[in-house]
């Protein structure tokens, strides 16, 4: 189903639209569940760990980077 969403977010224009971003637009669609810990919790992990990747590379070489070396096609979310 996020797979659905994102292909049809992308079609539309929004090309840095990611699986996550859909997952999270489902949970907070379901009543009850957007206050939910293991939603929340879940999704607060998933913005830690981006923001120590970030801090982690952001202004190194390796910075939005592929592992061959050459630069990513894809977005920082992505």
């Amino acid at each position: 189903m996020a797979d659905r969403i994102v292909a049809a977010h992308r079609e539309a224009g929004q090309k840095d639209y990611t699986c996550q971003d859909a997952v999270k637009r489902i949970a907070l669609s379901v009543p009850g569940l957007k206050d939910a810990p293991q939603v929340n919790g879940v999704y607060n992990q998933f913005e830690a760990e981006i923001e120590s990747v970030r801090k982690q590379y952001e202004g190194t070489e390796q910075w939005m980077k592929a592992p061959n070396g050459q630069s990513t096609n894809l977005t920082e979310r992505q």
